[in-house]
């Protein structure tokens, strides 16, 4: 009887799978009213579609990332405290010579930030001036009220601009939207990556289980890149191509070599983000370098043109 029963043992971080089965869909979700954005005009606040499916991803984000800490420390038979971005931080610098854990901590950080600005609802006092004829915003303050943000806060937040320091997210509940959830996504896939340098692919682990334009994502960096290359606001362009810069200036060598993740995901010819896409061909934006297979040829195996004409 005993030979017809089969043991295994699981550990149960539930949080684990909100990244591949409900953030690609509230990122769906907050990508149809960000594109419906006028970026010519001031604003201060999101639509509330946008809003309220960029702040559960970004929650729902920070707390896949926990339950990601919690695992690896406990293969690595490694004790947690209350602080996930330092606990991320040492845990990569043991396992990773000359790692910049004091920078990525401080970036993961920031998402925490975040992710505390929605869950325990931060008050902002808003005084708005709207224009009679066209509803256009001609003054607007704010201010955080007393009682709210954490050390953590205080630390990350640049009170003058409402942003967070480093990856510049938005501290302010009302404008918390898709360009942030973006950039947290931006941060769990180089978080990701960087778990996958040191301990390997079991430790962090995602498969994607829904499609995007009919497409499955095979990684984090194809579906990043999906909406990269349709973002209507050039400035947000431009910021993530600076962010990306800088990341990969600091932790590039801290990727496996070969693999796709979206700060890395560069042209080999004039370096623009988003080359490897979501339907499986290599191809800038930029510059019109293609590689690999096009879609309307995968049947006839026709292969597009390897270099730019």
């Amino acid at each position: 009887m005993n030979d017809r029963i089969h043991n295994e043992k699981l550990i149960t971080p539930i949080g684990t799978s909100f990244v591949e089965c409900i953030i690609p869909h509230l990122m769906a979700e907050a990508f149809s009213a960000y594109r419906k954005r006028d970026f010519t005009r001031p604003w201060f606040q999101v639509s509330p579609w946008e809003n309220s499916h960029a702040a559960a991803a970004i929650v729902l984000t920070a707390v896949a990332i926990e339950a990601y800490r919690n695992r690896i420390y406990y293969l690595e038979k490694e004790k947690t405290s209350r602080n996930v971005p330092q606990n991320i931080g040492n845990i990569f610098a043991k396992k990773l010579l000359t790692f910049p854990s004091q920078k990525f901590e401080s970036i993961v950080r920031e998402v925490f930030v975040i992710r505390d600005v929605v869950v325990h609802s931060h008050i902002y006092e808003l005084d708005v001036a709207l224009s009679r004829e066209d509803w256009d915003m001609v003054k607007y303050t704010e201010e955080k009220l007393n009682g709210y943000g954490d050390n953590k806060f205080k630390r990350s937040v640049n009170t003058n601009t409402g942003k967070t320091k480093l990856i510049r997210f938005n501290a302010q509940p009302l404008k918390i939207g898709f360009e942030d959830l973006f950039k947290v996504l931006l941060v769990f896939d180089l978080f990701a990556g960087i778990a996958e340098k040191a301990f390997g692919r079991g430790y962090v682990s995602v498969t994607w289980l829904q499609q995007s334009n009919n497409r499955w994502a095979e990684n984090l960096s194809q579906l990043l890149t999906y909406y990269y290359d349709q973002v209507p606001n050039q400035k947000f362009v431009e910021s993530v191509e600076g962010l990306s810069k800088e990341l990969r200036k600091d932790f590039a060598s801290f990727l496996l070599s070969g693999g796709d993740y979206f700060i890395t995901n560069t042209c080999s010819k004039c370096s623009a983000l988003g080359f490897h896409k979501l339907e499986g061909v290599w191809r800038c934006n930029a510059c019109g370098v293609k590689m690999g297979f096009g879609l309307d040829d995968i049947n006839n195996s026709k292969l597009l043109n390897q270099a730019h004409e």
